[in-house]
């Protein structure tokens, strides 16, 4: 773990002012490194807890206490239990904060972390993360693949799916789970059964492809009371897998992401194959930008691979010029290069040129919540052609512009080649949001500009922050916006914003999560779409609608009163 600068010099006019006017009043710093044990898009049981892992700081004279609250369209969930909080001081990780629903059904879209002075009377810092929890009388959670997505599975090789899951509404039951690709049963899938079930435990379930190529989107999840035939949970998770003759599986990239990397800097995927056709094949990974060859990218070439389950590597890179590489383009063929076995993209996020800026370190840790007595403090590893010292700087971003208002170190004289830096970044006043560092590489006198490049953050300064996260990997293509009117009858309006053309698919789920209505299902083009929705064959009540796409998913809630 990154360890922080202890002290920074920040002597402004405004703050000696301050210093002149008020009494020194000690406060709770910051909430940082907020993770949750179950994954977003979950459907849980009722009492079966979701744990909180945060970050903190403590400098209350009297310590502080630390809470998290499921919310729903605002509002505390009802029926809600969480853990008491005892009292921390100092600097540490709370592994032990939990959240659950203990009656009804409802949908946590929000969980509010917070800190208070010990008699609770004083909020000290807070902030809400969009989460997608769902809790009803049965559930299935824990689900764990046995393949990372984007994985190419062997045709005869299954996906196992392990998972834990509980019911209140059935003492026997079966549980299936399937393949699907853009909300339809995926053709050509062979799986297995579901044996009967007691009503909470644990479970597997297993399918592959035998005799066809595949891609899958979704897994849909299914739980049946057996004695009645009742559905009691169907939903879909989203993951990305292919099946194709060849395997290739377990697919890792050496550089962490996001990473800008040097001309000298390649690349290494490794990864495991499984060959039972009767000839040699090659694998080959190569830099990809906005669907085409990335500029300047070279990538190594394949030697034959002979028949059988083995591991090898490959490596790519960019060696001229500046480029983003947004995936990294997998083909697998004969040895002769007159079969094409795989063609596929994987989604990286990495940049290659003359100046790079790597192993980027954030304390506290995104997501998190810093009073302005506090500072963001970055650590980082720099590696540039130019042949002569340079300045690095480190800026706050937010939604593409400068984010204004801030204070932050300088630049010491950097040498050239490689080398480590250090910087902090921190707000005075108001209320701040930031979800991007950019890095810029200049010459001494700042006259050029040698090179700019963006690194993730998930930061608020202030009072009380409402953030929305989207998983890095997962680049968000499409907003999902409020339907109106909210209660309808029978017909709404649904806005959806596309970032890029490409498949939009919206369904309505009960309140048990059951799909009653596809909503749309067509390609749309970029910009801003008004969908109207007609509820007239549904009965009166709470509502899911919930957009499902290769990158992202979205739910929001609506509700039909006749």
């Amino acid at each position: 773990m990154f360890n922080p600068c202890s002290h920074h010099i920040r002597v402004t006019l405004l703050s000696c002012l301050l210093l002149l006017l008020l009494p020194v009043v000690a406060q709770a710093n910051w909430l940082g490194g907020i993770e949750f044990t179950q994954p977003t898009l979950s459907h849980m049981p009722l009492n079966e807890r979701v744990y909180v892992s945060v970050d903190y700081k403590v400098t209350h004279p009297d310590g502080a206490r630390i809470y998290v609250i499921p919310y729903s369209e605002g509002a505390p969930c009802p029926a809600y239990g969480v853990s008491g909080s005892p009292i921390y001081t100092g600097e540490g990780t709370t592994t032990n904060r939990y959240f659950t629903i203990v009656s009804g059904t409802e949908l946590i879209d929000q969980v509010r972390v917070y800190m208070v002075n010990p008699d609770q009377s004083e909020v000290l810092l807070e902030l809400f993360v969009r989460v997608f929890y769902h809790y009803g009388p049965s559930g299935i959670y824990n689900i764990q693949y046995s393949e990372a997505p984007y994985a190419h599975l062997h045709r005869q090789q299954d996906l196992v799916i392990n998972f834990d899951y509980a019911t209140t509404e059935a003492s026997n039951l079966r549980i299936w789970a399937r393949p699907f690709t853009n909300g339809a049963l995926t053709p050509g899938y062979s799986a297995s059964g579901s044996i009967l079930l007691p009503p909470s435990g644990s479970s597997n379930q297993t399918f592959h492809f035998p005799a066809t190529d595949a891609d899958i989107t979704h897994v849909r999840f299914r739980m049946v009371d057996d004695d009645t035939g009742d559905e009691l949970l169907v939903f879909l998770t989203p993951i990305k897998l292919f099946w194709r003759q060849v395997g290739i599986t377990n697919i890792t990239f050496d550089w962490p992401q996001p990473a800008a990397l040097h001309h000298n800097d390649d690349v290494t995927v490794s990864f495991d194959y499984n060959n039972t056709q009767n000839y040699d094949i090659r694998v080959w990974f190569q830099a990809y930008n906005d669907g085409g060859y990335a500029p300047g990218s070279h990538y190594q070439g394949s030697v034959a691979l002979p028949p059988g389950i083995s591991s090898a590597t490959r490596t790519f890179g960019v060696h001229t010029g500046e480029t983003d590489i947004d995936a990294s383009r997998l083909i697998v063929t004969d040895a002769d290069q007159n079969i094409t076995l795989i063609d596929n993209q994987i989604p990286v996020r990495y940049h290659g040129g003359p100046h790079a800026v790597h192993g980027v370190q954030l304390w506290p840790e995104r997501t998190a919540m810093l009073d302005h007595t506090e500072v963001l403090d970055i650590a980082f590893d720099y590696e540039t052609s130019y042949n002569e010292q340079i300045l690095i700087f480190a800026r706050p971003f937010y939604q593409g512009g400068l984010a204004g208002g801030y204070y932050a170190s300088g630049s010491p004289y950097y040498a050239p080649g490689t080398g480590s830096g250090s910087g902090y970044i921190g707000y005075d006043y108001g209320t701040h949001a930031v979800d991007q560092i950019r890095f810029q590489v200049k010459n001494l006198d700042q006259s050029e500009i040698l090179f700019t490049w963006y690194y993730p953050a998930r930061h608020f300064w202030g009072p009380s922050a409402t953030m929305v996260p989207v998983p890095d990997a997962l680049p968000q293509l499409t907003m999902l916006g409020q339907n109106y009117p909210n209660p309808y009858n029978p017909v709404t309006t649904i806005p959806v914003t596309v970032q890029h053309t490409g498949r939009v698919r919206i369904n309505a789920y009960d309140i048990r999560g059951r799909m009653v209505q596809v909503i749309a299902d067509e390609i749309m083009a970029a910009g801003h779409h008004e969908i109207t929705f007609n509820g007239s064959d549904l009965p009166s009540g709470t509502y899911f609608y919930r957009l499902e796409g290769t990158n992202i998913v979205d739910t929001k809630r609506m509700t039909l009163v006749k």
